[in-house]
């Protein structure tokens, strides 16, 4: 059974007398650019709601931690690189790479950087291009090129080692799978990994060279087909019952289960997913295959699975069923429930009230499957910033980060976007959020017109003071309002001292610090 995963957030990090965010009417140093090349979208055709999610909210403009530059794919299937001269306000161009491919892809085509001199690139039809990074000429050459056979979005690269990690993602038939691709980059092998969930993927990115880190709708599982399920199995209170589609004998001792075949080869290894009674195993031929029953350490325990991360095909039995569905009945009726004693107004109740799905999980996944998870419940993924991942949690946004101390992997609540919870929650017509690496600021872009700039406490060389209460404050917090007119926002990209913003017509630059 995968451990949990603690999201309790560290107080120490969250501002509880915050005053507020005071709008300004200053302006912010803005500078436009509108000789570019027309960016390239896919328009959304036939598609379901995840798809359809998946194309909207699509950000056009890409970052590499490595410089302060932003890239982005034109309608001529080529990576535009664009950097903001700070001092003479002045924007630098140049066209670094044109992906082979002559028609319009069924995904928009992603980008992502795994190291400073490695770019990885999804044509949205069917291939990735692995690419080197030369700095120095603009200029990007090929280094591979894999087929994937279906059109994919790039989630997450990393360089580890030799080898790169990639994850993509695509839906085939409302079904979510993520594929995790390994290529040794001294060879010309590459290994595919692949999971799938009936849920919506909020995001996915690499941990280490085995694990990975997902937030999902519903969980993800290792791809099984029948030709890979190895056993199937059922229980009650107190009785385990396995049925083995592969195998010939099989040995179960503290805790563990081999199996093998007649020549005594082993097909099957693994720690079980409880406790069972000691001479209680008791194995026997049905129907031509090796089958098992086993009685419980503690009755009434339910298993999550027989062998911990190894796939099998769950029977619920009869009895489960009937009652499961007897004790579930007390909570439902097919008639509406009026109370007129009701201390709660559903009129007040706002999006910021409602979880977004309490089936949401982050999960650390291996290639057997979950070996850590947490519900979300009440939490809500929002987006992800570098190398954290930002959850509303209350009212506030909290970033929280992989780490792994004395062997043992967690995550960390490693700062707070005050209030930025409630705030989003707000926005109805919200597109992208994301915030500054620094996180100094936030930004919450709507699909048009407007982007909204979050500036965190900072010092502003003088004191405000409450004439009611007779507080002051030395800090301030403020909200700028952007207008870049009726085009739609393709991108945003958030760096310490600049916002870079995307339409359909022109590039933009804002001066934050």
């Amino acid at each position: 059974m995968p451990d949990d995963i603690n999201l309790r957030a560290n107080r120490e990090l969250i501002d509880s007398d915050f005053a507020g965010y005071k709008l300004s009417l200053a302006s912010l140093s803005t500078y436009s650019e509108k000789n570019i090349e027309t960016p390239l979208t896919v328009p959304t055709l036939n598609c379901g709601y995840k798809e359809t999610k998946l194309f909207s909210l699509h950000n056009h403009l890409f970052a590499n931690n490595s410089d302060n530059d932003v890239y982005y794919i034109d309608a001529s299937f080529v990576i535009q690189q664009i950097g903001f001269d700070l001092l003479n306000g002045i924007f630098n161009k140049s066209s670094v790479w044109e992906l082979p491919i002559d028609h319009k892809p069924t995904y928009n085509p992603t980008l992502d950087f795994p190291s400073d001199k490695l770019a990885v690139v999804s044509d949205g039809i069917s291939s990735i291009y692995i690419l080197e990074i030369d700095r120095e000429n603009s200029d990007w050459k090929l280094m591979r090129k894999i087929d994937v056979d279906c059109a994919v979005v790039i989630k997450h690269s990393k360089l580890l080692g030799d080898k790169l990690h990639c994850l993509l993602y695509n839906i085939v038939e409302n079904k979510s799978n993520l594929l995790w691709i390994e290529v040794d980059l001294l060879s010309d092998q590459f290994d595919v990994h692949k999971f799938e969930s009936q849920g919506d993927l909020y995001f996915a990115q690499v941990i280490e060279s085995d694990s990975i880190l997902v937030g999902a709708e519903k969980t993800f599982f290792p791809e099984t087909n029948e030709a890979e399920i190895k056993y199937v199995w059922s229980q009650d209170s107190d009785t385990i019952r396995v049925e083995f589609k592969v195998g010939s004998k099989a040995i179960v001792k503290d805790g563990n289960i081999q199996v093998f075949d007649k020549d005594d080869n082993v097909l099957m290894v693994g720690r079980l997913g409880g406790e069972l009674k000691e001479n209680s195993v008791v194995f026997n031929e049905e129907n031509g295959t090796l089958a098992l029953t086993a009685s419980k350490q503690v009755s009434g325990v339910k298993w999550i699975e027989f062998i911990e991360g190894l796939s099998g095909d769950y029977k619920a039995d009869e009895l489960e069923v009937i009652e499961a569905n007897t004790k579930l009945s007390k909570f439902t009726t097919e008639n509406e429930i009026y109370s007129s004693s009701s201390i709660c107004n559903n009129a007040d109740m706002e999006e910021c009230d409602f979880p977004e799905n309490n089936n949401a999980v982050i999960e650390r996944l291996k290639k057997t499957g979950a070996t850590h998870r947490s519900n979300l419940g009440g939490s809500k993924y929002l987006f992800n910033a570098k190398d954290s991942i930002v959850l509303q949690q209350d009212e506030d946004a909290n970033l929280w980060e992989n780490v792994c101390e004395s062997e043992e992997w967690r995550l960390k609540h490693v700062a707070s976007l005050t209030a930025m919870g409630y705030i989003q929650a707000s926005k109805q017509r919200k597109k992208i959020m994301t915030c500054s690496p620094n996180h100094d600021y936030v930004v919450i872009s709507e699909s048009h017109c407007h982007v909204f700039v979050y500036r965190q406490n900072h010092s502003f060389g003088g004191e405000l003071r409450n004439r009611k209460c007779g507080k002051t404050l030395h800090q301030l917090a403020q909200q700028f309002v952007l207008n870049l007119g009726q085009d739609e926002i393709l991108g945003v990209v958030a760096t310490d001292h600049v916002l870079y913003m995307l339409t359909e017509k022109k590039l933009f630059a804002c001066i934050l610090n």
